[in-house]
């Protein structure tokens, strides 16, 4: 499993940007639920970002309606435009 998440971090670094990086993560962490409640620090390190980075991308994404951010953590609203971002940075 380990090795698996490894190649998985890997693959995810040469091939998305920073909003593929972290959209997948959110993705993953929330599994088929809606909440993620990771720090912004613990995002940057996973995904290999500072965390104002990981903090601008996240109130971009907050303005468009993709998540929400709360005390409790951050909250998917649109999954879809999630993946679809995914897909897209990925096709680059």
């Amino acid at each position: 499993r380990r090795l698996r998440e490894a190649d998985a971090a890997l693959e995810d670094a040469a091939f998305l940007d920073l909003g593929g990086r972290l959209a997948r993560l959110l993705l993953r962490e929330a599994g088929d639920g809606a909440s993620i409640a990771l720090t912004q620090v613990e995002i940057a390190r996973r995904i290999g970002a500072s965390r104002e980075k990981v903090n601008r991308k996240l109130h971009d994404w907050a303005d468009e309606g993709f998540v929400s951010l709360g005390r409790s953590g951050i909250k998917i609203e649109r999954r879809g435009a999630l993946e679809k971002l995914i897909d897209e940075r990925r096709a680059r």
